[in-house]
């Protein structure tokens, strides 16, 4: 196991994240935060370097793959207010 923020980077090709991502409508999403550009982007997007198949996220469906990662990169930031 390696501690790799925003998301903990599993052997079994999976990251895990308690707060970075949530599934929303079927897509996973970024949550909003005040430094969504300038810190949780660049530490997500640096994330694709990693070989991971899975991805699992503690709000709404937990399990998804890769191909649902990467597209919420590029979609506007989640929030619920």
């Amino acid at each position: 196991m390696v501690d790799v923020a925003p998301g903990l980077w599993l052997w079994r090709r999976a990251v895990v994240f308690a707060d970075a991502l949530t599934e929303r409508g079927g897509e996973l999403r970024v949550w909003a935060t005040p430094w969504h550009e300038e810190r949780i982007l660049p530490a997500l997007r640096a994330l694709l370097e990693l070989p991971f198949e899975h991805v699992i996220v503690s709000y709404g469906q937990p399990l998804h793959d890769r191909e649902a990662f990467e597209p919420a990169l590029e979609l506007p930031p989640f929030s619920d207010d």
